[in-house]
């Protein structure tokens, strides 16, 4: 599961018991703070699930101010947490991919500095392969979106698998 305050007040104890494994939920998009990511980052962890937590980068943002938010937020990886990741899937108002690769290159480093563990990244090649163009994040765990169930995930060039693949925008939860 994917979340954010989009989905509002979640009950925790229904995706417990809806075998979920893990949930990831926006802590931001860019610095502006996502008003449910505390309640639902302790009621995660307090279900004992897997939690991992992205931030949406805005590459016209400073990119080492969003991802203090982000490591502020999410505090010290607990055993089970998921790594951090950028949602990257804006250009910042149309920026060129060098400039846009530069920006995620600050967040994932200052990131991974801080944690101690490689970033994921969230980006689709729909997006990727014409807006950031680079090679040079493809030993970073990559979270697909492609939402559909029945074909092959069409996954951004340069990498060769995915660790997550995103598939709906439209699961739910009793």
């Amino acid at each position: 599961n994917d979340v954010s305050y989009w989905q509002g007040t979640i009950n925790w104890a229904g995706v417990k018991a809806a075998a979920r494994k893990f949930v990831i939920m926006r802590v931001a998009h860019a610095l502006s703070f996502d008003t449910k990511f505390d309640f639902n980052w302790k009621s995660c962890h307090d279900q004992g699930l897997h939690c991992g937590v992205y931030l949406y980068f805005e590459p016209n943002v400073d990119p080492i101010k969003q991802a203090d938010l982000l490591l502020t937020k999410m505090g010290k990886l607990g055993p089970g947490d998921l790594p951090p990741v950028a949602d990257v899937e804006s250009t910042g108002g149309g920026m060129a991919p060098t400039a846009i690769a530069a920006a995620v290159k600050k967040f994932i480093d200052h990131v991974e500095a801080k944690v101690g563990r490689k970033p994921m990244i969230y980006s689709g090649g729909y997006f990727w392969e014409d807006n950031v163009k680079s090679t040079a994040f493809v030993d970073y765990p990559l979270w697909h979106p492609q939402y559909c169930s029945n074909c092959c995930p069409n996954i951004a060039n340069p990498w060769k698998k995915w660790y997550f693949w995103q598939y709906s925008s439209t699961g739910k939860v009793g």
